[in-house]
């Protein structure tokens, strides 16, 4: 265990030196002398540098089109479009659902609800409320026929 930590801290400690050479004539062009620390440092700031340059091309260049997912202006003028058309077709069938629940209050001998011109799109909690109340009151309605009706009998 203490050889590999003195390994690794001899590392950090050594001189290193790097030298390029012609090898026609054997001069030094050029040498660079280093430790283990600043090798080290070197290459973390190099490895940065890289991932930002290529971040820089990749937004500021059209290679950002080959990019999978990264939509064209015309894909998105084509999404704000169809947002727009889905908004459209919501509100239209929520009226169609408003309009459905009226015809089926009025089959059911119940008063419709009254939809305005300015004020189409009503609550559908309130819309559910007033069928739940409807329903609830031919449901009590019943109950006191067949009471009244059952006393009828029995005192017949």
């Amino acid at each position: 265990m203490e050889k590999d930590k003195e390994n690794k801290n001899n590392f950090f400690k050594k001189e290193y030196r790097l030298s390029i050479e012609n090898t026609d004539s054997n001069k030094k062009l050029i040498s660079f002398s280093f430790n283990g620390r600043s090798f080290t440092l070197i290459g973390l700031v190099i490895i940065f540098m890289i991932f930002i340059l290529s971040i820089l091309i990749c937004t500021t260049t059209p290679i950002k089109k080959i990019i999978p997912g990264f939509p064209t202006e015309k894909e998105k003028k084509e999404a704000i479009m169809y947002k727009f058309k889905i908004d459209s077709l919501d509100r239209e069938i929520k009226l169609w659902e408003k309009q459905l629940m009226n015809i089926q209050l009025i089959t059911t001998g119940n008063e419709p609800i009254t939809i305005k011109s300015d004020s189409i799109f009503i609550e559908e909690k309130a819309l559910k409320q007033a069928i739940e109340w409807k329903e609830k009151e031919k449901e009590v309605i019943k109950r006191v026929e067949q009471n009244n009706n059952s006393r009828n009998n029995g005192t017949n």
